[in-house]
């Protein structure tokens, strides 16, 4: 760009017209600007400006010469911007919100976040709810149940996380199984949370499938109900991810179709695009977690006729 600082003290004068203010602008003298645009003029062979007692006007060439300015300054403010953005971004830090329930899936996307850009630093929020994305209290958010609709949130699906009703081994004695609508229900002390985040179908379930008398724990978190069922307190819902990792819990009942819940990927729209979080978000859809949460494993399901050899062996 030889000629870029004629050209910008041309774009200069087009916009200000006149030589005082486009060198005060610049920081040059009223001399310099004459002699520039000169030489520019000199360059094209014909003139940029038509001067009178008010100032300049630009001539038609010298409207084109704007226009081209206009956008090559554009261009290369943008260009310029994004080159500091992702130089700071990605030394800098990214704050990621997300449910207890699947904060194993973040663990992972931040540890090959870090081996990839380690002078990146995340702050990471244990969150059931979305986080107010324009007030900048997350970069990136995973969101459970029904997707945000707030109109500057980017929404993007994440995966879709299977359930079960599952009871420890420890409990079994306990367990009966009901004929219902909907092929059998359970009969044995239950572990509920006192706010669902499962979705309206597994709620639905509860409802006509166990009686408060049953509920042997409501718990305040999500975790606190997990915790519960792998410990033996009652059969309850659990991500069939983490009851096939506990090898002395059973499947009580087939999972129904719909006891899915999905999660989503949220931005907001001013971030959505920058360095850092389009990084992590091709790194968090890529994780082997996500394929971990969504296919069940092995599962060890009770039939309805080997519940009675189960409960013997629990006594023996």
């Amino acid at each position: 760009m030889e000629n870029w600082t004629e050209i910008k003290t041309a774009y200069l004068l087009g916009q200000l017209g006149t030589v005082s203010a486009t060198a005060e602008t610049i920081g040059v003298h009223r001399a310099t600007v004459i002699r520039r645009v000169e030489s520019l003029e000199g360059q094209l062979g014909g003139k940029l400006f038509q001067r009178h007692t008010k100032g300049y006007t630009p001539t038609e060439l010298g409207h084109e010469l704007i226009r081209i300015a206009e956008r090559s300054d554009e261009n290369f403010r943008q260009l310029t911007v994004k080159a500091r953005t992702q130089d700071e971004e990605l030394a800098g830090q990214i704050v990621v919100s997300c449910p207890e329930l699947i904060d194993h899936v973040v663990f992972s996307a931040v540890k090959t976040f870090k081996s990839a850009y380690p002078k990146t630093l995340v702050h990471f929020r244990s969150s059931n709810e979305v986080p107010k994305l324009e007030h900048g209290e997350a970069d990136v958010a995973i969101s459970i149940g029904e997707p945000p609709d707030h109109p500057d949130y980017v929404v993007r699906p994440l995966l879709s996380m299977s359930l079960g009703l599952y009871c420890s081994d420890l409990n079994i004695h306990a367990l009966n199984l009901q004929d219902s609508g909907r092929g059998c229900s359970c009969g044995c002390p239950f572990v509920a949370s006192e706010r669902s985040m499962y979705g309206k179908p597994i709620e639905q379930w509860i409802n006509e499938n166990i009686h408060k008398d049953q509920i042997v724990l409501r718990s305040s978190t999500i975790r606190g109900a997990n915790d519960a069922v792998i410990s033996g307190l009652g059969a309850g819902f659990l991500p069939s991810y983490l009851a096939h990792r506990v090898n002395w819990l059973s499947e009580v009942i087939p999972s129904e179709p719909d006891w899915c819940v999905p999660l989503w990927i949220v931005t907001h729209v001013d971030l959505h695009r920058t360095a850092k979080v389009q990084s992590f978000l091709k790194i968090i859809k890529s994780s082997p977690q996500i394929s971990d949460s969504t296919t069940p494993k092995n599962a060890t399901r009770i039939a309805p006729h080997s519940l009675e050899q189960k409960s013997a062996q629990h006594v023996q």
